[in-house]
């Protein structure tokens, strides 16, 4: 049998107007490593930022 894990994630703007996806398939021994490839492309298309810009906003009531 041949079983994959996949791991898909968005980050997004608060508002909606930015989306970010990033996905992968791979071995379930190896799950760790598919996560942190799939944030890793997240954090290169530019989902750092994203994330900074929501932690900043004044709106979220922090």
């Amino acid at each position: 049998m041949n079983t994959k894990a996949a791991f898909a994630s968005t980050v997004a703007a608060l508002d909606g107007s930015d989306v970010i996806r990033a996905s992968g398939i791979g071995s379930p021994d190896r799950a760790r490593e598919l996560g942190l490839s799939v944030a890793a492309e997240l954090f290169e298309l530019g989902a750092r930022e994203l994330m900074s810009e929501a932690r900043q906003d004044p709106a979220r009531g922090s």
